[in-house]
């Protein structure tokens, strides 16, 4: 499990918006049993969340596994599993995170219980990331997260957050969230938002 020393040391190490997220959820929510993570890739945001993880808590991964050896991250989820295959708390599928049988297979590893945490960094179009809130984020309790990589500087990213929220509010003058967070660093990155589920 993750430590405060731990939280300091990843100081200056990967991007500072993931930093910012992993200071949030050590005060917010140090230990996680359920994580779902949309969009793995090279699982450099898998190691951060696998540190949170209760010793029977679960992991899963939903990415697809880029077939084509001209796109940037072509074969990586074979590799990111490959860096996992020792810890039997995390999971991988590899598939369209909006597939009906991607959803199906989510809820038969999750085996009934509420998710923690859920991290949307898939498919950057206003489609795939309105898709993956709709899809998974009934899947949250009260209480969890659902966070948003690349949501301050990909206008898709952003337009999807903004219209979740303005439907919320427009259709029920109630929004669904306590928090809305936002975390943001001024080297470039692109930033993280984070909805706390009422």
């Amino acid at each position: 499990m993750i430590s405060y020393e731990d939280i300091k040391s990843t100081s200056g190490k990967g991007t500072p918006e993931i930093h910012l997220l992993t200071m949030f959820l050590y005060g917010y929510k140090p230990i996680l049993n359920t994580v779902v993570e949309i969009g793995v890739a090279t699982g450099g945001s898998s190691l951060v969340w696998q540190r949170f993880l209760s010793p029977d808590g679960i992991l899963i991964g939903v990415d697809i596994n880029l077939c084509d050896p001209k796109q940037f991250l072509y074969g990586e989820m074979e590799k990111t599993i490959e860096k996992f295959k020792n810890d039997k708390r995390v999971n991988f599928i590899i598939a369209d995170s909006r597939a009906p049988e991607t959803l199906l297979e989510v809820k038969r590893l999750l085996d009934g219980r509420p998710v923690d945490f859920l991290y949307i960094d898939g498919e950057h179009s206003y489609e795939g990331a309105k898709r993956d809130y709709e899809i998974y984020s009934p899947l949250v309790q009260s209480g969890g997260i659902i966070a948003f990589h690349d949501a301050t500087c990909n206008r898709n990213v952003s337009k999807a957050i903004d219209d979740i929220v303005n439907i919320y509010y427009l259709k029920e003058k109630n929004l669904p969230f306590t928090y809305i967070l936002r975390f943001d660093a001024k080297s470039g990155h692109c930033g993280i938002i984070a909805l706390v589920k009422e």
